[in-house]
């Protein structure tokens, strides 16, 4: 299956050197950046699949991403091989009103959905954050966005740079997905519908990408 074969190279795929260069310069050289390099392999591997937008939850992973695309022809290799075209790097400032829309809402819960498949953690438990939402936190960055599973209120109690999944997040999760295969077992996960039903509502997530940018699908 072509898609199994671009997962398995995303994967596997080791990044040109100097990608993260400058991340370590700004969260200083003791800093151990391997968790951001987890979520940005774990963000390139959900454009296989992803039927439609994603958007960025983490800062950290945003700029390992930038670094990467600044590689022009290793990043273009890389594209044609892992998605048969290029995977763009827009600006949430550059969107239009209902693009930002759709990204802060059906693209983050998206995005959180197959990040969960992808790490193997079963909805609707929620049982802990994928990768891609814990790297900001993990590294401390003042300027990243800080991922809880529940704010604990009824009404969402989050600011920003906090983000509630609960409350951002839930209502947004698709009912469907497609199929992924976990890069640690190399078994297809094939997602239910009732395993993603998980809310309804069309509330306005003030979430989407915080101001760093968000690549998409399409």
């Amino acid at each position: 299956m072509r898609t199994a074969r671009r997962q398995e190279f995303v994967a596997t795929y080791r990044l040109p050197k100097g990608v993260g260069r400058n991340l370590q310069r700004k969260l200083g050289q003791s800093t151990d950046l391997g968790i951001a390099f987890q979520g940005l392999h774990q963000w390139l591997r959900l454009h296989v699949a992803a039927p439609g937008l994603l958007a960025m939850p983490s800062t950290a992973v945003d700029e390992l991403w930038h670094d990467f695309i600044l590689h022009t022809e290793e990043y273009q290799d890389f594209c044609r091989k892992a998605y048969g075209r290029t995977l763009h790097h827009s600006p949430e400032q550059s969107m239009e009103t209902t693009a930002l829309d759709a990204l802060q809402g059906e693209g983050i819960g998206r995005t959180f959905a197959m990040a969960c498949a992808d790490g193997g953690i079963r909805l609707p438990q929620m049982l802990g954050l994928p990768i891609l939402f814990q790297v900001d936190t993990a590294l401390t960055m003042t300027d990243g966005q800080q991922w809880v599973l529940d704010c604990g209120h009824s009404d969402c109690s989050a600011i920003s740079p906090t983000h509630c999944v609960r409350h951002q997040v839930r209502p947004f999760i698709p009912k469907h997905l497609p199929p992924q295969r976990d890069p640690m077992t190399g078994r297809w996960l094939l997602p239910q519908t009732q395993k993603f039903s998980m809310g309804e509502g069309n509330m306005s997530a003030g979430v989407g990408c915080g101001g760093a940018a968000c690549g998409g699908h399409g």
